[in-house]
């Protein structure tokens, strides 16, 4: 029965059996691990790598496309023929995953003396403290005109936002305009907007515990009602 369902998976598959082995395992278990189960872990992790990469920060809200191309990226793997090769190097990928994070581990210990500890600063970044904006302060030079730049033009943009929440509201509360309800749809809106903007701005350690981020989440909060 097994080995029943090992061939419909070859031909649904479109296995070349003279390239990859299809048969001659110890149990058809084994076979049905081997041809099957392994490449196919393979691909979903893959596509998983391909798709995050592409909807990076997006990805709860484009759930629908990505799943639409992650079929895709799979029938196309199916209809190219690749699932063969697959099979033949789904005996070998763990190991080498294995191997590789090794290394990995290896030059890290080599490079840095340590493998990873708990606190301190994250990989390529600041120390999350409350002292990191004083750290930034005293760069000086490109780094800190960037920093200070970026951090200026979200704020300018959330501080337009609420301008015009706040026009809404005048608008909203003379009740001369025709579709109230309109104007709060358009002022939930622009609302989420600006919320999600400050807190991407939010997650900046070098800016997290800034009093104007604050004044600025109070104001938000007190138009929204």
């Amino acid at each position: 029965m097994t080995f029943d369902i090992i061939n419909v998976l070859v031909e649904f598959l479109r296995i070349d059996c003279s390239i990859a082995q299809c048969t001659g395992y110890p149990s058809e278990i084994e076979a049905l691990f081997y041809v099957f189960f392994m490449p196919t872990v393979f691909v979903i992790l893959f596509i998983y790598l391909i798709t995050s990469f592409a909807f990076r920060g997006e990805e709860t809200k484009m759930k629908g496309l990505r799943l639409l191309i992650s079929i895709i990226i799979f029938g196309l793997i199916i209809f190219q023929e690749w699932f063969t090769y697959l099979v033949v190097f789904s005996k070998f990928w763990f190991i080498l995953v294995i191997i590789l994070i090794g290394l990995w581990v290896l030059l890290r210990f080599f490079f840095t003396g340590k493998i990873g500890k708990g606190g301190g600063a994250p990989a390529g970044g600041l120390p999350a403290t409350s002292s990191t904006a004083k750290s930034i302060s005293s760069l000086g030079g490109t780094a800190q005109k960037l920093l200070s730049g970026r951090f200026k033009r979200d704020i300018a943009d959330i501080r337009a936002l609420i301008k015009e929440i706040k026009d809404l509201n005048a608008k909203i509360r003379s009740g001369k305009h025709s579709d109230p309800g309109r104007l709060e749809e358009i002022k939930a809106g622009l609302l989420r907007t600006a919320f999600d903007a400050l807190r991407e701005v939010e997650k900046d350690p070098i800016y997290r515990n800034s009093g104007e981020l604050r004044a600025l989440r109070k104001e938000l909060t007190s138009i929204g009602t």
